[in-house]
């Protein structure tokens, strides 16, 4: 009798969706099992000791996925202390260091969290060429690239023109959104304007207006590339991240 009532219950859902199961469930004494969790997904964060890049590999091990962060030799892992990741060692300005970092494994996704620290404004299109390249070579299924507001069609949502340093390291932000895009590689980028410390806001989104600026901590981008591993709907999309949606909305 408990199979029929369950055939039952899969069959109400196709035919009038999860708010009619819910209540025939209810009436029949049964429970509806729930959504399926994602599957766990293989992950390279590069920049993953940085400030965002060590937040994001801390969401996504708490999620269950399988993390491995490339880092330079001599960089710092404290902020990585008691997170169960791989370390792959390299340059990310070698694109020899970063073929071999993609080929130690088949990982479905990519995190590019990179940050430019003492390194010139072309770094950016140095290791984001690289990255969308091999992640092609080696299958990877997707590729989330943390950019900034002020490139491409965001242009005008800074107050500005940008100069100096920063318009320079803008351009080469562009060109490593380009190249991703160019590559084929299913693609996620991820824009913020005002990077803050602090906790995840509840509120925070991603939003496809490229006037859109706000602060965002590095912790609510973590929760929002998270939410976007593997995800159909952030497929080819570039999304500004906010700590709270744009007023009007």
């Amino acid at each position: 009798m408990k199979r029929l009532l369950l055939a039952a219950l899969a069959l109400a859902s196709l035919l009038v969706g999860a708010a009619f199961v819910a209540a025939l469930a209810a009436t029949l004494g049964a429970t509806p099992a729930a959504n399926p969790a994602p599957t766990p997904a293989s992950i390279l964060v590069f920049g993953g000791t940085g400030r965002l890049g060590s937040e994001i590999a801390r969401e996504l091990v708490a999620r269950g996925h399988e993390v491995t962060v490339f880092a330079r030799p001599s960089s710092g892992r404290e902020r990585l202390d008691g997170l169960r990741v791989r370390i792959v060692e390299g340059d990310a300005l070698q694109d020899d260091d970063v073929r071999r970092a993609l080929e130690t494994r088949r990982f479905d996704v990519v995190v590019d969290a990179l940050g430019r620290s003492e390194s010139p404004p072309s770094f950016f299109a140095i290791t984001g060429r690289s990255i969308a390249r091999w992640s092609k070579q080696t299958g990877v299924r997707q590729v989330i690239l943390h950019g900034s507001v002020g490139v491409g069609d965001s242009r005008d949502a800074w107050p500005g023109t940008p100069v100096g340093t920063l318009g320079e390291v803008l351009k080469a932000k562009e060109v490593a959104e380009q190249a991703l895009v160019d590559s084929g590689v299913p693609y996620t980028i991820i824009r913020n304007g005002s990077l803050r410390s602090g906790p995840a806001s509840p509120r925070a989104v991603l939003v496809e207006d490229p006037r859109a600026m706000g602060p965002v901590s590095r912790a609510s981008l973590a929760r929002l590339t998270a939410d976007c591993v593997l995800q159909p709907r952030c497929l080819g999309k570039r999304f500004h991240g906010l700590d709270a949606p744009p007023a009007g909305d």
